[in-house]
Formats: structure tokens, C-alpha cells, sequence
């Protein structure tokens, strides 16, 4: 049986990559908002790509995106699986 792997949502690329037959793409997974915050604080999200793993609404996508193009970072994908309701008072996941 083989494992398929959900869709990720593709937010866009900030910068065109490189159009040379040599350039590598480097991801960086983040499992949590912490550990987003602090690559991009430490600027090594520069020239990167970032895939995240934890749950957000699109509205924190947003920001988050805004954030890594600030700090320099490509691109920014998430799992579509992982992204929540942007009314969170009516889920109840806020209180």
C-alpha cells in the first residue's frame, strides 16, 4: 500500500530561483511556531525554503509568510491538512 502525502499549499514564491541547472533547494521544516521564530530571529532562513508542520489559520499563514520574506526566506509551504477554521471563536479552539 502506498502512503500518500497531503496536499501543501504553495503560498507563493517572494523571489524567482536562480535559473542555473545547479541551483539546490534547501527546505526547512518547523514543527512550531518557536521554532519558526527563532530561524527566522537567527537569519537562517535566509535564501530558503520553509515547510510548516503545525497548525495555523490562513490568517497566521499570511504573517508568518510576510515574516520569512522579511528575514530573507523564499518560499513557504504548509500542509493544507494543517491549516484551521480563521474563526476560531466559533470552533472553540480559543478561549
Amino acid at each position: 500500500m502506498k502512503i500518500q502525502q497531503p496536499p501543501l499549499l504553495d503560498l507563493g514564491s517572494p523571489c524567482s530561483p536562480p535559473s542555473t541547472a545547479t541551483h539546490k533547494k534547501e527546505v526547512i521544516v518547523c514543527s512550531s511556531y518557536e521554532s519558526f521564530y527563532d530561524l527566522c530571529e537567527n537569519n537562517l532562513v535566509e535564501g530558503k525554503d520553509v515547510h510548516c508542520v503545525f497548525r495555523m489559520t490562513r490568517n497566521e499563514c499570511s504573517y508568518l509568510k510576510d515574516l520569512l520574506v522579511e528575514k530573507g526566506g523564499v518560499n513557504m509551504t504548509v500542509s493544507k491538512s494543517l491549516l484551521k477554521a480563521n474563526i476560531p471563536f466559533l470552533r472553540g479552539d480559543y478561549v
